[in-house]
């Protein structure tokens, strides 16, 4: 994996750093980095998703995106694309899941309804997109994003996040379903949890003790020792 910053200044396409007027110096310097992708999120193909051309260019970025990345996702599975929902007429329920920053783990918690006899493949994409200030203004308000384009994470620099765009997606299969159909697949999730902080110190500090009770949950749904475990990956709040 290439190694590169990402960070930058907000791209004058997206909005100008004096728009919205009249912001506290330190509040306009909360919002002047971000991590933007290199090609337009305005940008794609609306005939090969079946979309027509008076419709096309109000389709929110937000679901362009998905579109074309779930799409990826299932072919580099070795998943037939046409299986996919939507487009494709497949009639299993479809659910947004809006925890801010945690949304795209809180829809890994739905991955046990893969394993019904009526799931058969879920694709679950995560695709933020920054196109106006009116999203970044509150967080930039209250101290949510860093002044210095920088996430100090785990540091007591820590002085906020960095927002960025992009999207990932995750294919979910019942295993026994993907080693059937010789699917590619990379991982198997043993075992999920989602928890909330309760009472904290603020809005955006994580709780210590929460975080403690979710992974000791996961591992027991897992069947996971705590020692079995080789890598941690964890997001970074900055806050």
């Amino acid at each position: 994996m290439a190694r590169r910053e990402t960070v930058r200044e907000v791209p004058a396409e997206r909005w100008e750093q004096a728009e919205p007027a009249g912001l506290p110096a330190q509040v306009a310097a909360r919002q002047r980095y971000g991590c933007f992708p290199d090609d337009d999120v305005y940008a794609y193909e609306p005939a090969f998703f079946g979309i027509n051309a008076q419709e096309a260019p109000w389709v929110d970025p937000e679901h362009r995106l998905p579109s074309e990345v779930v799409w990826e996702a299932i072919e580099h599975a070795g998943i037939p694309a046409c299986v996919c929902s939507g487009l494709w007429k497949r009639s299993t329920p479809t659910r947004c899941t809006p925890v801010s920053t945690a949304s795209g783990r809180a829809a890994w918690g739905s991955c046990s309804k893969a394993s019904r006899p009526a799931s058969r493949t879920s694709p679950w994409p995560g695709p933020p997109c920054c196109l106006g200030p009116e999203g970044v203004i509150a967080p930039a308000l209250w101290g949510g994003f860093s002044p210095t384009g920088r996430c100090h994470t785990f540091d007591a620099a820590a002085d906020g996040c960095v927002r960025g765009e992009g999207c990932g997606v995750v294919v979910l299969k019942r295993l026994s379903d993907a080693v059937r159909d010789g699917d590619r697949v990379l991982a198997v999730v043993r075992g999920t949890a989602v928890d909330q902080n309760g009472r904290g110190t603020r809005l955006s500090a994580p709780s210590e003790p929460a975080q403690i009770d979710l992974y000791r949950l996961a591992l027991q749904r897992a069947g996971v020792e705590a020692g079995d475990v080789g890598m941690v990956e964890a997001h970074g709040p900055g806050t």
